[in-house]
C-alpha cells in the first residue's frame, strides 16, 4: 500500500458526511469544509454496519452533520478504500485532518503505515519501537484510529498470535482476521497461523526520520 497522505493547516469546521456504494460495499467517511478527510469507516454489504464503522472511528459527535451520497471528486478515494479493504494495493492522494490527537497517537499512526501488506507486528514491538511504556496504550490508540486501512491498525496483532480486536471492540476481530486473511496472512480461527513468518520488526532508529516531535497540523477542537 503507498498512500501520498498531505497535512494542511487552517482553522477545522466538520461538514459532511458521505455514504457511497462500490462493488456491493457501502462505505461512510467524514470530510470537513475543505474538502479534508477527517474519519472513514470500513466497507460492509450492510449500511447499517458500514454506518456503524464510521461512528467508531470518527473522533466528533456526528449530530447535525448532514449525510450526502458520494460526489465524483472523492471516488478515487471511495475505490482505494475498497481495494484495501479487499487486501489489494491502492495509490491515492488523500489530503487529511488529525483531529484531537496528541502527538504520540499521531506518531502511533504514523508507525504502523510502516507495516508492508502481508505482514504483521505486535502491541509490544510497535510500543518498545516508539519508547512507549504499554502496549496496552497501543492497543488503546489503534482502538481510536480515525482512518482504519489508510492507516493499517490490522496489522497489529498480540504477542501470542491472537489477533485481537478492530475498531474498539472484540467483537470484530473477524473484520480484521479477514482483512489480514486478503492480505495473505494465514489466519487461523482468531490467531495468525505463524507470527514467526509474518512478524515485521519495527526498530526506533528506522522510524526517527518518519516520526515527528511536533504536529503544526492538528486540529483539537
Amino acid at each position: 500500500m503507498m498512500i501520498v497522505i498531505c497535512f494542511t493547516e487552517g482553522p477545522h469546521d466538520m461538514s459532511r458526511i458521505y455514504r457511497a456504494k462500490v462493488l456491493g460495499y457501502f462505505i461512510y467517511f467524514l470530510v470537513n469544509e475543505k474538502g479534508e478527510l477527517v474519519a472513514n469507516g470500513v466497507p460492509h454489504p450492510d449500511k447499517e454496519r458500514a454506518w456503524e464503522f464510521l461512528l467508531r472511528c470518527t473522533p466528533i459527535d456526528l449530530s447535525g452533520i448532514p449525510l450526502l451520497e458520494c460526489e465524483e471528486e472523492y471516488s478515487d478515494l471511495v475505490n482505494a478504500l475498497v481495494r484495501l479493504y479487499e487486501g489489494e494495493h491502492a495509490d491515492v492522494k488523500v489530503d487529511l485532518r488529525f483531529t484531537n490527537l496528541s502527538i504520540t497517537e499521531i506518531n502511533v499512526l504514523r508507525a504502523i503505515r510502516t507495516i508492508p501488506r502481508g505482514k504483521v507486528t505486535t502491541y509490544s514491538s510497535l510500543a518498545r519501537a516508539l519508547g512507549l511504556r504499554s502496549p496496552r496504550l497501543v492497543a488503546r490508540i489503534l482502538s481510536r484510529n480515525p482512518f482504519p486501512l489508510i492507516f493499517p491498525c490490522h496489522r497489529v496483532v498480540r504477542s501470542d498470535g491472537i489477533i485481537g480486536g478492530y475498531m474498539g471492540s472484540r467483537d470484530l476481530w473477524y473484520v480484521k482476521a479477514g482483512i489480514l486473511s486478503r492480505e495473505g496472512v494465514d489466519i487461523v480461527g482468531r490467531r495468525v497461523a505463524s507470527l514467526k513468518r509474518y512478524f515485521y520488526a519495527l526498530k526506533e532508529e528506522e522510524l526517527k526520520g518518519y516520526l515527528s516531535n511536533s504536529s503544526p497540523k492538528v486540529d483539537n477542537t
